[in-house]
């Protein structure tokens, strides 16, 4: 698997707007307090990002998967230091002309905690699909599992996903 080093990341503008456009794509379906806007969002992710222990990742792909799922994790952090748990969200589970989710990005977080646990796979492609905003080639080829496997798994963890946030909803 080829090496992506971070450093070449930093100075990408074309990768800088993407994350801008992701990052900009959580913030803007959140509602409640949240501290950040897109631009904070990445920067934030990025400073998380230079204190871990990867370095490398194996493609530009790759690198923006890891970036997403941070600025994921900086915003449920946040929420929580704050105490703002009952935030919500729009969550837009697919790019299909369906009505988007209501629910909270407490609910959301726990629910992938859940398929996390369940299966490494689904959880990988959710979180590439749904945070990353990843097509599915891109997300086969990060993961580096034929395409037919990638839709097969993201149609059963959508599923499960949208069953688990509908039964959050009649707890709520």
């Amino acid at each position: 698997m080829p090496d992506f080093p971070a450093e070449s990341i930093h100075e990408d503008e074309e990768i800088y707007r993407e994350l801008r456009t992701a990052a900009d794509r959580l913030l803007g379906r959140s509602e409640g307090r949240v501290e950040f806007d897109p631009t904070g969002l990445v920067h934030e992710a990025w400073l998380r990002m230079e204190g871990q222990q990867q370095r490398e990742f194996a493609n530009v792909a790759h690198f923006k998967a890891i970036a997403c799922r941070i600025m994921h994790r900086v915003l449920i952090d946040s929420l929580r230091r704050r105490k703002v748990e009952r935030a919500s969200l729009t969550l837009t589970i697919d790019r299909e002309p369906r009505p988007a989710r209501r629910t909270t990005i407490q609910a959301l977080s726990e629910s992938l905690q859940k398929l996390h646990a369940a299966d490494r796979l689904q959880y990988e492609i959710v979180c590439r699909r749904i945070l990353g905003g990843m097509t599915m080639r891109e997300i086969a080829s990060t993961l580096e599992k034929p395409l037919r496997t990638v839709e097969r798994e993201w149609a059963m963890a959508k599923a499960w996903l949208l069953m688990k946030l509908s039964d959050e909803k009649l707890d709520a």
